[in-house]
Parts: C-alpha cells; sequence; structure tokens
C-alpha cells in the first residue's frame, strides 16, 4: 500500500450536482424515482409476470 495522502470531501447527497451536470437535481429526482418503483415491483414481484406476460410484448391480452 502507498502511503499517500487522500482529501476526505463532505457530498452534497447527490452525486450529479458533486460532478458538475447542469441537469443535476432532474437526474436525482430519476434516479430516486426509478429506485422506488423497482422497489415496489420486487416487493410485489412484479418484474417477473411483466416479463413472462406475452401482451406485454405484443399488445393484445
Amino acid at each position: 500500500m502507498s502511503e499517500e495522502q487522500f482529501e476526505l470531501v463532505q457530498g452534497s447527497g447527490n452525486v450529479y450536482r458533486d460532478f458538475g451536470d447542469v441537469d443535476a437535481d432532474v437526474r436525482q429526482a430519476k434516479a430516486l424515482l426509478a429506485a422506488e418503483i423497482i422497489k415496489v415491483l420486487e416487493k410485489e414481484d412484479l418484474s417477473k409476470i411483466w416479463v413472462k406476460t406475452p401482451s406485454f410484448y405484443d399488445g393484445f391480452s
């Protein structure tokens, strides 16, 4: 291991803002929304049903 020193920096809580993205707040909101959707899909075990349903692909029920 190297004896190199690292500077610790406190983040803002928004990685997009920390890296200077111009749409940081929008990207953060989208990421948080996607995470919540995924959480609900997994909790309700819906992600497997979606993929296996033929009507999801062809539009017919």
